[in-house]
């Protein structure tokens, strides 16, 4: 079985916009074993950080748009 699994927080994007939401699906997240994810422009979404780290997923990488 794998030891780390993750995924990318893109395929959950209608699901995160909102803090109780996004709290509900990174819940459900984590209970299908996933520890690791991928974010995209996270500086618009600063509660997800909180958030992963309740529910034990590590930001492995993220990406910005530049000016």
């Amino acid at each position: 079985m794998f030891k780390k699994l993750g995924f990318q927080l893109y395929t959950i994007r209608e699901y995160i916009k909102d803090p109780e939401i996004a709290d509900v699906a990174l819940g459900k997240v984590k209970a299908l074993g996933y520890t690791e994810c991928h974010g995209a422009c996270m500086e618009n979404k600063p509660y997800l950080f909180d958030l992963l780290q309740k529910h034990g997923i590590l930001l492995t990488g993220d990406h910005y748009d530049l000016p």
